[in-house]
């Protein structure tokens, strides 16, 4: 733009001068004529043009600048170049050499007047990049990493002159390695992927990295194990983590003549101990002492008839023995029609295996079948759903109830077990969704029910009344809980409500009077109207501070609860609940609020 306005103004000042020369008289003295024919031969030079403004070179680099003197008959067109900084360009009849980086100018100047610049910046470019390990270290092009583990690269810039010094990292498989805009190297998963120093010259650099996972654990299904003679025992070794490289073990035996180990089979060959030790490659280990003693047989027979196992104790166990696995029922094979109920220690399933058991002679265990009546369910099948509606067994004291009739999905009809006087126990296999209203309602005999975990509604009046029930374990995916679910419940004495549920329904709990134990979720907003009613045996209760309203008498006639904890302020408290408890402490986060008269 300046040298255009130069150009422009020296032009429009020729123009004005030629104009007012026209408008003289003709006439001339001899004097005027001769300062006229002098002034016609020398032309002064009024504009100066430079073709660039601004170049960039590379050090070593040439560039030609082209200047033109206006008017292009000026009598003196000569051109003066000079560099306001020769260490960085030197200029040469209008040719510029890059000497080293840097910024200068420059200068072409014609007469006294006439000055154009051209600001000329240098630079080295960059040649190599060295990807290294430290700051100070040898280049590297491989790394070797351990998933989440980390490690900085350094980049070195090459020439030393080269003007930009800095890179850019990127990674070829981010969900293997990432990298930081510093270098850092984050291990994320197995796997390879290349790091890449990048500059903006064009030139780049390869870090090849390797993200593998080390053993950190190996460990056995048994720390001790008692053998009888010549009996044979396998081992089972778990590698932690299970992501690990290389899981090879090795297992020995530090007494062979006792108990000798094949890829973690033992074998028991004379009386005596020995420590079986597996190792993995990186050193890490787990033993098993094994002793090998007197041995005690145990039959274990499923019902009265069916044999299921044999297992050997001995003395080195205390003649105890581990509880047996559960066996294939109806919860792992849908086509079988029994249920599997628990190991007993006789016939009759009065009393219980527990591991404290000693056995001191040969001896049986008995593990409890329960049959499965898919036959006595009857349901209606819709929308690819078995909706169970009547069972016609009103005198078996167990029910096992299927998750599946004819490949139908089982859901409950309301009302299924109501009023069944016999009923004591009752298991619900994985897949039902919910429990229907009052689908157990005064089910006077029942103890126990297992609920699974698919459970995520308990409609309304679900167990009321059922007085016997001793413990429910609600699975944490319930949502909902129905009014009067567990109204006059007497037996019940403790219940912890999942996370899920926002609401305690109208008499959810009222009149269980053997309730002592309440344990409600941060969640929850509201406790409906006479929730708790007459739980004499609750004396402490804790309200989270989410819970915005609290209905008339839901406290109401618990005439042991002495204390109430809310996480809310006492403001809080006072617009949530509207019914005064004169005989409660009420706590809040600030203070305690003071009885309503």
């Amino acid at each position: 733009m300046k040298k255009v306005s130069v150009l422009f103004f020296s032009l429009l000042f020729l123009f004005v001068f030629c104009s007012c020369s026209d408008a003289t008289d003709d006439y001339q003295t001899p004097a005027g004529a001769a300062a006229q024919q002098e002034t016609e031969a020398f032309i002064k030079a009024t504009g100066l043009v430079l073709d660039q403004d601004s170049i960039t070179l590379k050090s070593g680099q040439k560039k030609q600048l082209k200047a033109e003197v206006y008017p292009s008959n000026a009598s003196d067109k000569t051109l003066i170049w000079r560099s306001s900084d020769e260490k960085v360009a030197t200029v040469q009849g209008g040719t510029v050499t890059a000497v080293g980086n840097g910024t200068t100018k420059i200068i072409v100047s014609a007469g006294d007047e006439l000055v154009q610049t051209c600001t000329v910046t240098v630079s080295t470019p960059a040649e190599r990049i060295l990807v290294k390990g430290s700051n100070s270290g040898a280049e590297v092009s491989k790394l070797n990493l351990e998933v989440n583990t980390s490690h900085k690269l350094y980049a070195t810039v090459l020439p030393e002159s080269a003007s930009e010094k800095s890179v850019s990292w990127e990674s070829s498989n981010q969900s293997v390695a990432t990298v930081t805009n510093d270098g850092v190297v984050i291990a994320v998963k197995n796997g390879e992927a290349d790091i890449i120093a990048k500059h903006v010259d064009g030139i780049s650099s390869v870090c090849h990295v390797v993200v593998s996972t080390e053993v950190a654990q190996v460990s056995l299904n048994v720390s001790t194990l008692t053998m009888e003679l010549g009996r044979k025992e396998k081992l089972k070794a778990e590698v932690l983590p299970v992501t690990a490289n290389n899981k090879a073990l090795t297992w020995r035996s530090s007494n062979p003549a006792v108990a000798s180990v094949d890829e973690g089979t033992v074998t028991a060959l004379t009386e005596g101990t020995a420590t079986i030790t597996v190792t993995s490659s990186n050193g890490k280990s787990a033993t098993c002492f094994v002793s090998v003693k007197k041995t005690v047989t145990v039959t274990v027979y499923l019902n009265n008839d069916e044999k299921y196992k044999t297992i050997i104790t001995n003395s080195n166990s205390q003649f105890k023995i581990q509880i047996p696995e559960r066996p294939e029922d109806i919860t792992t094979n849908p086509s079988l029609t029994r249920y599997f109920a628990g190991w007993f220690m006789d016939s009759g399933f009065n009393k219980p295996l527990t591991s404290s058991e000693i056995f001191t002679e040969d001896t049986k265990i008995y593990g409890k079948m329960v049959p499965v009546y898919i036959k006595s369910f009857s349901y209606t099948p819709a929308n690819g759903i078995a909706t169970i509606t009547r069972f016609n067994e009103p005198k078996v004291t167990t029910v096992i109830v299927p998750n599946y009739i004819n490949s139908f999905p089982v859901a409950f009809g309301p009302n299924l077990f109501s009023n069944n006087g016999a009923l004591k126990e009752i298991v619900i296999l994985d897949g039902i969704p919910g429990i229907s209203n009052s689908c157990f309602a005064d089910c006077s005999s029942l103890e126990k029910i297992i609920l699974p975990n698919s459970i995520k509604e308990i409609g309304k009046n679900a167990f009321s009344h059922c007085a016997r029930l001793k413990e429910v374990s609600l699975p944490s995916g319930v949502t909902k809980i129905g009014e009067q679910a567990f109204q006059g419940c007497k037996g019940l004495t403790s219940i912890v409500i999942p996370s899920g549920v926002a609401r305690v329904e109208d008499f959810c709990f009222s009149g269980c009077t053997g309730l002592t134990q309440v344990t409600l979720p941060a969640g929850l907003t509201h406790i409906g109207y006479n929730a708790f009613f007459g739980c004499a045996g609750i004396t402490s209760i804790t309200i989270p501070s989410g819970v915005t309203s609290i209905g008339n008498g839901a406290f109401s006639d618990c005439t042991g609860l002495t204390s109430i904890n809310f996480g809310g302020t006492v403001n809080q408290w006072k617009s949530a609940c509207r019914t005064s408890y004169a005989n409660i402490t009420i706590q809040c986060s600030d203070g305690a609020v003071n009885a309503r008269t």
